[in-house]
């Protein structure tokens, strides 16, 4: 089991049992060639998300009907690129394995 994150992306702050689809950010910018700053991206999303609607009008949808976990953040090891990357993998198969979609 997962523990959900403190600051969630809007609406997506199901239980982890519960849920059918898990959010998770990957802070990783080794490879970024212009500067570096990506590593922070998911952590903005989820503050920003806060002025967002939940609902799509041109999909006639709300995220507050799916059941969906944030996660947060992995724990990615810095300056170690295959070992991120393997982090992430593992990661995205224990979502998997729990019958879940990674995203």
């Amino acid at each position: 089991m997962l523990n959900k994150n403190i600051e969630t992306f809007i609406g997506c702050d199901a239980d982890y049992e519960d849920s059918k689809i898990v959010i998770f950010g990957a802070p990783f910018d080794s490879t970024t060639s212009f500067r570096p700053g990506t590593r922070f991206a998911s952590r903005v999303m989820r503050s920003e998300s806060f002025g967002l609607e939940t609902y799509s009008p041109y999909q006639d949808k709300d995220l507050t009907d799916y059941n969906i976990f944030d996660g947060g953040d992995l724990e990615l090891t810095f300056g170690n690129s295959r070992r991120a990357l393997d982090d992430i993998k593992e990661f995205s198969r224990k979502v998997l394995k729990d019958n879940k979609l990674p995203l």
